[in-house]
Order: structure tokens, then C-alpha cells, then sequence
């Protein structure tokens, strides 16, 4: 137990203090603690008290910085890792496939199919997004053929009054992993904007546009499989 001191008549003034019991106070609600908290406002403190006081110094010096909790540990784990960037007009054949004018029916009965803009030629060309990463193929069936690189024009192009009808669209999608990934370089048919389009070539486009908007729903089967790889 510490004994009681009472208060100085004289503001910083040292009236007793036992060598092995001393009290550090961090109240300053008067000229006296204030003052109190200055080593020189102690001159009569003995040294077994000063080397005492240094200890504590020292102790709180040496102190670990606090351990993560348990909340914190927990939100590190649940937090999404950096997102990912497939950038389709940038990357090669390698997530996707070039679509031939008579292969659009099969391959929309397994993949999602796009718009992409050609980088050598400039051309909008219909593809089928068979992966989700580069060089990554999820979907494998007869019907989905390897294509060639930039450049080729065996596919579907556009002419241009019909590119004026294209939207970009991006997918950003999360995992189940908590990773995520955001696809950009993907295009599609804005619908309302179908009615610009002249009679003779809406209806000779009509199919080609109805069919590519069906095979949208392709790509959560694209999340699935990729999620059944990462929990394999």
C-alpha cells in the first residue's frame, strides 16, 4: 500500500518519498501535477527511485507492438484479393474464339459470345469466351474450334452503320475465393438502338444479334467452372 503525500506547499517542491514506493501520475488538472510530470520539478528524489523510473522507461521502450485480434485476423482472411484485368482487345486468341458465320448456333449452345475490335484490323469481330484467364480454356467441345491470331477475317464482321449499334460492356466477377476479375474489350448490341438499323439489314441481322444475346447466360457457367478449380 503507498502511503499518502500531501500536497506541497510549494508547486514541483518534494516533501517525502519512500525510496522503493513512488506514485506517476497523469493528472494535470493543477500547476503542481503539471509541473510534477518534469524530472528536473524532483530534485530530492532518491536514487533507488530515479533507477526505478529509468526501468519503467526502459519496460515500456522493450513493450511488443499489440497483436491482431481476433476480428482483425478474420478480416484480413475475408478480404478480396487485388482484382485482375483481362483486357480481350490486348490478349490473344488464347480465352477466346473467332466465330465463323456458320458456326454461331453451335457455339452459342456452349459459350458467351461478344463483339471484340480486331487490334490489327480495326474490325468488330464476333468471338466466344471460352476462358477466364490468359491462355485459358474452360469450355472443350467438338464444336469449339482453334482459331487463328490477329488479323484474320473468317469471322463476323460488322460493317459500320451496324458498329454503331455495339455497346461496351464489362464483367466484373467475384469468385468464390474472394479473388475477382474484370473483363474489359467485350462489346455488345444495344437493342434499342436496332430500330436505326434499315429494314433489310435488321432482318438479315436479327438472328445473329437474337442468338448472341441468348449465350449471355454462358458465362455464370464460366464462373462455376472456374470456382470447382478452386476449391479443387
Amino acid at each position: 500500500m503507498l502511503d499518502l503525500i500531501p500536497a506541497p506547499t510549494t508547486p514541483g517542491e518534494v516533501i517525502a518519498i519512500r525510496p522503493d514506493d513512488y506514485v506517476l501520475s497523469r493528472r494535470r488538472d493543477s500547476a503542481f501535477w503539471r509541473d510534477n510530470q518534469k524530472g528536473e520539478s524532483m530534485p530530492h528524489l532518491t536514487a533507488a527511485a530515479r533507477t526505478q523510473m529509468d526501468k519503467v522507461k526502459e519496460r515500456k521502450v522493450k513493450v511488443l507492438p499489440r497483436l491482431p485480434g481476433n476480428r482483425e485476423l478474420i478480416n484480413g482472411l475475408c478480404r478480396p484479393a487485388a482484382a485482375v484485368e483481362l483486357n480481350l482487345v490486348k490478349t490473344t486468341s488464347g480465352s477466346w474464339r473467332r466465330v465463323a458465320p456458320d458456326d454461331v448456333d453451335q457455339m452459342a449452345n456452349h459459350c458467351p459470345l461478344f463483339f471484340r475490335r480486331d487490334s490489327v484490323t480495326a474490325q468488330f469481330e464476333c468471338i466466344a469466351l471460352v476462358g477466364l484467364a490468359q491462355d485459358e480454356t474452360l469450355i472443350e467441345a467438338p464444336e469449339i474450334p482453334v482459331t487463328g491470331g490477329e488479323g484474320e477475317t473468317s469471322g463476323i464482321t460488322l460493317s459500320p452503320q451496324e458498329e454503331t449499334l455495339l455497346e461496351p460492356v464489362k464483367l466484373d466477377i467475384a469468385f468464390s475465393d474472394k479473388s475477382t476479375l474484370l473483363i474489359t474489350g467485350l462489346h455488345v448490341v444495344n437493342r434499342e438502338k436496332l430500330s436505326g438499323l434499315s429494314a433489310r439489314n435488321r432482318r438479315r441481322r436479327t438472328a445473329l444479334f437474337q442468338t448472341m444475346q441468348a449465350s449471355l447466360q454462358h458465362v455464370s457457367a464460366l464462373i462455376e467452372m472456374r470456382n470447382r478449380q478452386l476449391m479443387s
